[in-house]
């Protein structure tokens, strides 16, 4: 039986994007009036719509021999890389280790120190589930590094990695518990979430950064498997330590990824907290803006812009209104494009890359839409259902 060789020494102890939360509950939404097309060139038509670091000097160092490789891909958007292991371990990182020369069990590592004239750690570990008398020094060689990079803190399937930040996406009827502790989390922060046990009906899309230490949660959002309403949000939410660096509005554009991918305009849930109107507002006026300055000499239709963006019609006409932008002219409503150009901005957030999206359409139920994104969709919740 392995026992202590020493006893441990002492233990070291932008605008408002959407990275506030939204919440939503279900009303609806009036239809805009229709108009007539100007007729001129530059008007649009209101009427026709209805982690690379360096080498340290010190004893720190990187595993980096599949990472290294495993991150390229990443970024160019293959296969999702390795994480990497930093040396050396944390204290407190759990890994898989050798105990008495071939079982292996989790193990935490709870102190660490440099071998005598060696550049070398050794580190003081605890085995799960064992007696604490267990507890003993062991060398790098039996920790199973690779688990420790293959590991995956998250739920779910990851659909998205580029760079440091990486999508998975959640069934709530394979991922009870889980799905269920992120509502309770996101109650926390959403003053209007209701909150309901039955997650089945959702799909769920965490967003994380993924660092050497793992993937750790930024923020998400649902939506329903089937929504009445095309929805493609039910609820979004950014935690607050993670807010105010574009987070929200890469959430907001992933939203409309994936209703591009489905071929089905969407919108999130209504209504929309103050924030999370805020949040929208300044992404579908960005996404307008840039669309009618790349059209400058075109007339286009709400209905052309509803295809071009999955935005719904009411939410272009009204975020028109916002701006300023709509003027009555010779008894119709047009958009004059003189005035997009001296438009300012805020920030764009933290932009969405399409092409490193790995999802398709789930299918659908009985000839019903196709949603969600991989396997078979579940009946629409009642109205009110807020995940």
């Amino acid at each position: 039986m392995p026992g202590r060789s020493n006893s441990p020494p002492s233990s070291s102890t932008d605008d408002s994007d959407a990275d506030s939360s939204s919440s939503a509950e279900a009303t609806d939404v009036s239809d805009a009036g229709s108009t007539t097309s100007a007729g001129k060139a530059g008007s649009v038509d209101l009427d026709s719509s209805a982690e690379s670091s360096s080498a340290s000097s010190s004893p720190a160092r990187r595993v980096t021999d599949a990472a290294a490789a495993g991150r390229t891909n990443g970024e160019a958007g293959g296969s999702p890389p390795l994480a990497e292991v930093v040396l050396p371990l944390a204290i407190g990182t759990i890994v898989p280790c050798t105990w008495r020369g071939e079982e292996v069990h989790e193990a935490k590592v709870i102190e660490r120190r440099l071998k005598p004239g060696t550049p070398d750690y050794e580190y003081y570990v605890h085995y799960a589930g064992f007696n604490r008398r267990l507890d003993e020094w062991v060398e790098l060689h039996r920790f199973d590094l690779d688990a420790l990079r293959r590991r995956r803190p998250v739920a779910g399937v990851e659909i998205y990695r580029r760079g440091g930040v990486s999508v998975f996406e959640v069934d709530g009827a394979s991922n009870r518990v889980y799905a269920q502790n992120l509502c309770y989390i996101a109650k926390l922060f959403l003053d209007h979430k209701t909150l309901y046990y039955d997650v089945d009906p959702f799909w769920f899309y965490i967003m994380c950064e993924v660092d050497a230490r793992g993937a750790h949660l930024v923020g998400y959002f649902s939506k329903e498997k089937h929504s009445e309403e095309d929805y493609n949000v039910a609820c979004i939410l950014t935690l607050p330590p993670y807010q105010r660096k574009g987070y929200g509005k890469f959430l907001i554009a992933f939203s409309y990824e994936l209703s591009k991918l489905e071929g089905k305009v969407g919108s999130p849930e209504k209504p929309l907290s103050d924030l999370g109107l805020l949040g929208y507002r300044s992404y579908w006026s960005q996404v307008l803006v840039d669309l009618l300055r790349a059209e400058s000499g075109a007339a286009l239709s709400v209905t052309e812009i509803s295809a071009r963006t999955m935005m719904k019609t009411d939410d272009i006409v009204s975020t028109l209104q916002v701006l300023g932008l709509i003027q009555y002219y010779e008894g119709q409503h047009v958009v004059e494009l003189r005035r997009v150009a001296n438009l300012k901005m805020g920030s764009r957030g933290l932009p969405c890359d399409p092409s490193c999206i790995r999802w398709t359409p789930h299918a659908p139920i009985g000839g019903a839409p196709a949603g969600g994104g991989g396997g078979v969709a579940a009946p629409s919740p009642p109205a009110g259902r807020r995940r």
